[in-house]
């Protein structure tokens, strides 16, 4: 009998190594969010902070200043809209999640960047953050958003034809 070892090769984690290069920007966003959320901080003071800026480049901290901002301006409304397409009561989800489905929805709204890097940030937030069954729940409510603004689109489009 003959026994041959192979070697193994160190396990890489995939979803770690396959991060949009926004996703800290984002991360950092989200819990800028929550200290919003829970804490009951002023804007201001949630992006004086060290830790928004941290290992971030120029338009990364850009864009966690426009997400929070962003967000906390249109509230009412985000939630309005994520409310329409989820079928909990927005009361009811943690904190984490509700900030994550406003970030989220906000940033699909804006069109600066694919709903689908979007969409996917957002779910891995919620995995990274609450559970599997919340990242279910983030990819369905912002993927009726995003259905739906794009039939909106299409419905103005088909209008001006």
């Amino acid at each position: 009998m003959i026994i041959i070892k192979i070697k193994k090769r160190p396990p890489v984690d995939k979803k770690i190594n396959s991060y949009h290069p926004n996703f800290n920007a984002r991360e950092i966003a989200m819990q800028g969010l929550f200290q919003i959320e829970v804490g009951d901080h002023p804007v201001d003071e949630i992006l004086n902070l060290r830790w928004v800026h941290s290992k971030l480049d120029q338009e990364q901290v850009s864009l966690v200043k426009d997400i929070i901002e962003g967000v906390s301006e249109l509230e009412i409304e985000l939630d309005e809209l994520i409310q329409n397409y989820s079928k909990k009561d927005l009361k009811l989800l943690s904190n984490t999640i509700r900030c994550i489905l406003r970030m989220g929805t906000y940033e699909i709204l804006k069109e600066d960047y694919p709903a689908n890097i979007v969409i996917d940030t957002c779910c891995t937030l919620a995995r990274k953050y609450d559970n599997e069954k919340a990242v279910g729940f983030v990819n369905a409510v912002l993927d009726k958003i995003y259905k739906f603004l794009i039939s909106q689109k299409s419905s103005i489009e088909d209008g001006k034809k």
